[in-house]
């Protein structure tokens, strides 16, 4: 599974290298980051792709990695995004079992893109 990871608070080096320490080491090998090949439309914002093996553990460990980073940012929040505009706000205090729900929708979103901060 692709996830475009984008933030406009977070310059993209950091936002690369807090993605990886932020994951869960047992899920080190279910992922990988990548430069994203597109540039976001007149925002000056880090964009980096994250390449996330399909088992729940993986998108779990990112989700639980990228609220850990908003939690520490004034941000508090992450965006998961589809292609077609759908948004789920998910506040940084998010329970692991809404977690476990976020996970099955994010696998059902085309085109995902999760933003730390405001979008």
């Amino acid at each position: 599974m692709e996830i475009k990871i984008t933030s406009k608070e977070i310059p993209e080096g950091e936002l690369r290298s807090l993605i990886l320490h932020s994951v869960a080491a047992d899920a080190q090998s279910q992922f990988s980051i990548r430069d994203a090949r597109v540039r976001v439309r007149g925002l000056d914002a880090a964009v980096v792709v994250a390449l996330v093996g399909a088992s729940s553990a993986a998108i779990g460990a990112l989700l639980t990695g990228l609220l850990q980073i908003a939690k520490q940012r004034s941000s508090g929040t992450i965006t998961l995004q589809g292609s077609d505009g759908s948004r789920i706000d998910v506040p940084a205090n998010t329970t692991p079992d809404k977690i476990d729900e976020l996970i099955g929708k994010l696998r059902t979103i085309s085109g995902p893109q999760i933003h730390i901060g405001n979008p």
